[in-house]
This record gives C-alpha cells, structure tokens and sequence, in this order.
C-alpha cells in the first residue's frame, strides 16, 4: 500500500510541480509602449525588475533561419544594475567571437555566449544605452556557429522614452 501510495504521490508531485512554477514566476507588467520599444516592470521575490524590449526592424540574409530576435535593456535595482544590454540574436553564435554594435560612429564589442550578447562591464552598457537614447538606429552584426554573418537594424525613435520609464519604476 505505501508503494502505491508513495507511487501517486510522486506521480502528482511530477504533474503539479511545473504548474506550481509557472505560477510562482513574476509576470511582466507592461508599463508604456513608445514606438516599437516596450517598457515592463515585475517584482521578484523582494528584487524589482525593469526592462525596455524592442525588435529589429529588419534582418538580413532574410533566408537565416532565426528564432526570436530583440534587445532588452533591463535595471534590477536590487543588484544596483542599471541599463544592462542583453541581445538576442535568435542563433548560437560563433564561439570566441563578438557581436558588433554600432550607434551612429559609435561601436562596441560585446562578447557572446550561446545566442546572446552583452557588454563586457557596466560602463559599456551605459555608454551603449546611452549612446542608443540619443541615436537613431542601431546596427547589430554576428556570425552564427555555422558561419553565417547577420545585419539587425533597430529603429532608435522611442528608445529615450522607454528607458525614461523603467527610469522612474526602478530608481537607482
């Protein structure tokens, strides 16, 4: 009896405990949407999170075969991290290689891990943020484990409003 009774247990405990996490996880407040740039807002656990969300305009070769492809651009304040760039180039990348970004004449290096980029530290990642704020588009090249060289040019018009808004739900 307390083999099929420990059996059902588990079995229940199996069915239930993806669904009990998924209710567990914070779910993304949108907070503004200002020209294809999204600002969202959720708590988790006593951390307060921001993030700006945008897509690209367009992608080339239009034949790469991509997942999803966005930039975010996220404030955890109780971490003290401010306007951390994450890109989500939508492939594995190339390894040991680096995603260029360019604003304008301004370009970063960001270094690369599985299918996303980042800033190398938190002085690039507001330079880049910044530097976006003030631009108008954003040119984000990469090279996919297959070798296969990406273009994705984000519209900028909007950007400096969304990050104002995660600005002010997340405070320094």
């Amino acid at each position: 009896m307390f083999k099929t009774l420990s059996f059902g247990i588990g079995v229940a405990l199996a069915v239930c405990a993806p669904m009990l996490t998924a209710l567990a996880e914070p779910e993304p407040k949108q907070i503004g949407a200002f020209n294809g740039w999204t600002a969202f807002a959720y708590t988790e656990g006593k951390e307060q999170v921001c993030y700006v969300l945008g897509r690209p305009k367009t992608s080339e070769p239009k034949t790469a075969r991509r997942d999803e492809i966005y930039l975010t651009v996220t404030h955890r304040r109780m971490a003290k991290v401010r306007a951390e760039v994450a890109l989500h180039l939508g492939y594995a990348l190339k390894e040991k290689s680096t995603v260029d970004a360019a604003v304008g004449p301004t370009k970063f290096a960001l270094f690369v891990r599985e299918d996303s980029a980042w800033a190398p530290d938190a002085k690039t990642d507001k330079a880049l943020a910044d530097a976006m704020a003030g631009g108008r588009s954003l040119e984000v090249k990469g090279v996919s484990a297959r070798g296969t060289a990406t273009t994705d040019i984000y519209e900028l018009q909007g950007f400096a409003q969304a990050l104002k808004a995660i600005d002010a739900a997340c405070p320094p």
